[in-house]
């Protein structure tokens, strides 16, 4: 493109600095007329015709030719660089629906890159687990009050590490709930957390959490919590409510990531059961 710019400016350089014409108009070399008396004039009453058409042909000026060249050039020039612009802008086009149609092939493999660090990470990190059960010779006791029927339990919840890397706990929440709702596993429900309630819970949904620092590694002994827990309500065959006991142990991993445990268990007679829900049942 910029050498057919330098030719173009060459040309248009050739184009204006016409030839002087050949019948002698110039100012340069032009002698000055005499302003005092007229020159003579002389007359040839024989000069034929033929003689004085010579002479109109020589006044002819020819210094046109060299400028419709440069025009011609020009057009030629012109064609030339739509043609480049054509080119280019083709290509371009081109290189830009390649980019497009790379992405799709950019993120796929950035997902790929995504789950293997993923990956990585799993095999390294700490993985906390939660078992909850009642104190020995313990279970569910039915209590009364001016308020009405309430439901206590002495639980134990034990904290193991599986990965291969330590961990920290540093809180430990549990809550006891009576509920007619039935908690299936073909059925999605949302994780639980400390402000939101099993569907259809009695009363006001008591807490209890512990926020002791807790170091565990994958050999070290079970972190036992020891707790007293209570609900509103009696569970009976008869009303037919559940008795649901469920939580969360929070900690961080050795990449300082935060990290939760979920537990759910439902109370049949003296025994606990998993709640079968993976929303119940879920490492994060």
């Amino acid at each position: 493109m910029r050498m057919f710019a330098c030719f173009a400016l060459v040309v248009l350089c050739f184009a204006q600095d016409s030839p002087k014409k050949p019948n002698g108009n110039g100012h340069d070399n032009q002698p000055q007329p005499n302003m005092t008396s007229p020159s003579p004039v002389t007359v040839n009453c024989n000069q034929s015709a033929g003689a004085v058409a010579q002479h109109d042909e020589q006044k002819t000026p020819k210094g046109d030719a060299p400028i419709e060249w440069a025009n011609w050039a020009l057009v030629l020039i012109g064609g030339i660089t739509a043609w480049a612009v054509w080119y280019q802008s083709r290509k371009t086009a081109e290189a830009t629906q390649a980019m497009r149609d790379s992405l799709p092939l950019q993120k796929t493999a950035a997902e790929a890159a995504d789950k293997n660090a993923n990956a990585l990470v799993n095999s390294e990190r700490a993985w906390v687990m939660a078992d909850l059960r009642f104190q020995t010779e313990s279970g569910i006791v039915h209590s009364t009050n001016p308020l009405g029927e309430r439901t206590a339990a002495s639980v134990e919840l034990q904290i193991r590490n599986c990965g291969p890397t330590p961990a920290w706990v540093f809180q430990q929440w549990i809550r006891l709930e009576i509920s007619p709702k039935i908690l299936m596993s073909d059925t999605p429900y949302p994780s639980p957390n400390q402000f939101d309630r099993i569907e259809g819970a009695i009363g006001q949904g008591t807490s209890h959490m512990s926020y002791e620092i807790l170091p565990i590694a994958k050999d070290d002994r079970p972190i036992v919590w020891q707790t007293e827990i209570f609900g509103d309500g009696w569970a009976t065959e008869q009303n037919r409510l559940n008795t649901y006991i469920y939580g969360i142990v929070t900690y961080r991993d050795a990449f300082d990531s935060m990290r939760e445990t979920y537990f759910g268990y439902r109370v049949d007679g003296r025994k606990l059961e998993r709640i079968p829900s993976d929303a119940y049942n879920k490492n994060t």
